[in-house]
């Protein structure tokens, strides 16, 4: 997949990068040239298909708006139950989340 980050590179940004939370999204990022991101949900959080369902949102939010959001290597945990997920507010989370972060890196 084009957009993901490779373990090796997952274990970087979790070891050396940097984090901003906002509601029910936590963000760890490196700056970098490249755009690429992963949603990450932990077992607890639901059943396998409750936690794909989310995972598959994260990821059209991420590309649909990757024109807007800083380069660099993201990785975004959504930090409640699925079923607690709504679409709209989680979008507006990334997005709050991805400005702090763009204004971090200027």
């Amino acid at each position: 997949m084009h957009f993901s980050v490779n373990a090796s590179m997952a274990k970087k940004i979790r070891e050396n990068g940097f984090s901003k939370h906002a509601g029910s999204i936590s963000v760890k990022y490196l700056p970098e040239h490249d755009y690429r991101y992963t949603p990450v949900i932990s077992k607890r959080q639901g059943t396998s298909v409750a936690r794909n369902r989310v995972k598959r949102i994260m990821r059209e939010l991420m590309r649909c708006n990757e024109h807007r959001y800083p380069a660099g290597l993201f990785l975004t945990y959504f930090n409640r139950q699925c079923s607690q997920f709504n679409r709209k507010k989680v979008s507006l989370e990334i997005d709050e989340v991805m400005k702090c972060i763009a204004e971090n890196l200027r």
